[in-house]
C-alpha cells in the first residue's frame, strides 16, 4: 500500500526498492544488519540467526551419521545355482532344557532318598538306547519309532545312504530324529520327498496329552535345546513342510549394529546367534552359583570354570532348587552382540 499523497518519484523508489529486494534478498539482507535502520537491522538479523540455525543443525546431523556410521538396510532376493537345504529334526518328545542329573527340573522337587545325594559323576543320559537299533528291510529302514522310506531317484540309492549321509538320531534327547544334519543336502528343484511314519503312538512315548510331534527347521549344527523354530503336528497326519530361508547380513563395529562372527563366551556348536551367546552365559551364571548347571550345559562348559565352581558335595535337591531360582531368573545377559550374518527360516505346513 503507498501512502496518501505520494509522488511519482516516491512510488518509483519504492518500486525499484521491493525489485532489488526480491532480486538479491540474502545480500540485502546481510548489509541491513549493519547498515539499514533500526527496524531493517533487527529484522535481518533475527533472519540471519534462524537461518545459521538451521545451516548448523542439519550440517551436525550428517556429521553425527557420518561418524556414526549409519547402516542402510539392503534388502534382495537372490536365486542360486544350489539350494540347500536347512536341517530338520523330528521329536516325539520336546527336548527338555530344565534338566538336571537326568531328572527334571521341578519347582518342588520332593524329598525323594535320591535327591538328597550328589549326582554321580557318570550317570546314563541316554534312556532309550534300546529304541536306537536300526533295521534294513527290503523297502524302507526303521529307527527306533521312525519308519523311513525313499523313493527319490539318485537320492536315496541305497539304504545305507540313506541313513548314514542324510539321518542321525539325536540320542540325547528322547525319540528325536534328525535330517540333513550337516547341511550338505541341495538339490535343483527345491523339493524332495521322503515319507517318515511312528510306529509307536502310545502316550507315554509322547509324554504329553496329545500325539503331536515337533518338526523344528534350523541352519545346521544348532543345538537343539536351543531351537524354537518348530510346527506341530499329529502322528495322523500327512504333512508337507515348505520353509523360505532369509540371510541377514550386519556390519561389525565401529557401525551401529555392532556384530560379532562369534563371542568368546559362546560354549554351544553351530551357527552363532542371540540365543547362543545369553544361554551360555546363563550356564555358566548357573554353575558359579549353584556349583553345577543344567545338563544340556555340561558337555561345552570350559573345563577350567568347571574344575573352579563344580561341587560334588552339593545334593541333587540343592542344584535343583538353585538351577529354578537363578538360570531363568537371571536378566543381566543384555551385553551379548547381534551375529553379523544370521539364517533363519519362516515355516510353513
Amino acid at each position: 500500500m503507498l501512502p496518501v499523497g505520494a509522488s511519482r518519484k516516491d512510488i518509483t523508489r519504492i518500486k525499484n526498492k521491493a525489485y532489488t529486494y526480491s532480486e538479491n534478498f540474502s545480500i540485502i539482507g546481510l548489509t541491513r544488519v549493519f547498515t539499514g535502520n533500526p527496524v531493517e537491522r533487527a529484522f535481518w538479523f533475527c533472519v540471519l540467526v534462524v537461518a545459521i540455525s538451521i545451516g548448523v543443525y542439519m550440517s551436525s546431523e550428517l556429521i553425527t551419521k557420518y561418524i556414526k556410521k549409519d547402516v542402510r538396510v539392503d534388502k534382495q532376493t537372490i536365486i542360486t545355482d544350489s539350494n540347500h537345504f536347512p536341517t530338520v529334526t523330528i521329536c516325539l518328545k520336546p527336548p527338555r532344557k530344565k534338566k538336571y542329573c537326568n531328572l527334571a527340573i521341578v519347582s518342588n522337587p520332593g524329598q525323594d532318598s535320591n535327591m538328597q545325594e550328589p549326582c554321580p559323576d557318570e550317570y546314563d543320559s541316554t534312556e532309550r538306547n534300546e529304541t536306537l537299533r536300526s533295521t534294513v528291510e527290503k523297502n524302507h529302514i526303521t529307527i527306533g519309532d521312525f519308519k523311513i522310506s525313499c523313493q527319490e531317484r539318485g537320492i536315496c540309492e541305497s539304504f545305507s545312504d540313506l541313513i548314514d549321509t542324510y539321518f542321525k538320531v539325536e540320542t540325547s534327547f528322547e525319540n528325536c530324529l534328525i535330517w540333513n544334519y550337516d547341511g550338505t543336502f541341495f538339490n535343483d528343484e527345491n523339493r524332495f520327498d521322503i515319507d517318515i511314519s511312528i510306529l509307536n503312538t502310545k502316550k507315554e512315548v509322547f509324554d504329553h496329552q496329545k500325539d503331536d510331534i515337533r518338526i523344528y527347521v534350523s541352519p545346521k549344527s544348532v543345538y537343539l535345546p536351543l531351537q524354537h523354530n518348530y510346527l506341530t503336528t499329529s502322528t495322523f497326519q500327512h504333512f508337507q513342510l515348505s520353509f523360505k530361508k532369509t540371510i541377514i547380513e550386519r556390519l561389525p563395529a565401529p557401525y551401529t549394529s555392532k556384530c560379532v562372527e562369534d563371542s568368546p563366551v559362546n560354549i554351544f556348536p553351530g551357527e552363532y546367534s542371540l540365543e547362543h551367546c545369553m544361554a551360555s552365559k546363563r550356564c555358566i551364571i548357573a554353575l558359579k552359583k549353584c556349583g553345577d548347571t543344567y545338563d544340556f550345559c555340561k558337555d561345552f562348559l570350559p573345563f577350567d570354570l568347571v574344575d573352579e565352581y563344580h561341587d560334588p558335595e552339593k545334593s541333587i535337591l540343592e542344584i535343583h532348587r538353585c538351577l529354578d531360582q537363578s538360570y531363568y531368573q537371571e536378566r543381566k545377559v543384555t551385553d551379548c552382540e547381534l551375529p553379523c550374518k544370521e539364517t533363519s527360516f519362516d515355516i510353513y505346513g
